[in-house]
């Protein structure tokens, strides 16, 4: 068997990373001011807290929820077509928080500038059917996003 705690996914050389590019401020022309968020679509890499092998990668688009394992990664190993709860909680570790619910568990990851991401995920017969993904890093709120086969 394939020993998903320790795999890494490589990192991908001049994928942007968000570190808190700001907003601006436009002036339309009749005079009221509105926000531009100038933040392209960047990608987070993902680690267990304290350890340094990435375990998932996040698409960050502001305008849209967060997406779990984007398509152009070598995930390796990563069963991202197919996975379960034995296989996440390898990868991702054991579940931070834990509700009523057994089938709903919350994992905790971090980025590589040490942010906290909380990955919700509910599982339906015991495979990844969706998630959302929380973070200060995120603006908006977080959304419940079906788990893409791949």
């Amino acid at each position: 068997m394939t020993d998903l705690h320790n795999w890494s996914i490589p990192f991908k050389d001049g994928v942007l990373i968000p570190h808190g590019k700001p907003s601006i401020t436009v002036r339309t022309a009749d005079g009221e001011i509105r926000c531009a968020d100038q933040r392209p679509t960047s990608y987070v890499f993902l680690t267990r807290p304290g350890e340094s092998n990435f375990v998932a990668v996040l698409k960050v688009d502001q305008a849209c929820p967060a997406i779990l394992y984007p398509e152009g990664f070598d995930y390796g190993p990563i069963p991202v077509s197919n996975l379960n709860l034995a296989a996440v909680e390898q990868i991702w570790g054991p579940a931070h928080v834990s509700t009523n619910n057994p089938d709903q568990k919350t994992y905790r990851l971090t980025s590589t500038d040490n942010a906290d991401y909380f990955l919700d995920a509910v599982y339906n017969q015991n495979k990844l059917n969706k998630y959302r993904v929380r973070s200060i890093r995120l603006r908006g709120d977080a959304t419940w996003t079906e788990f893409e086969k791949k």
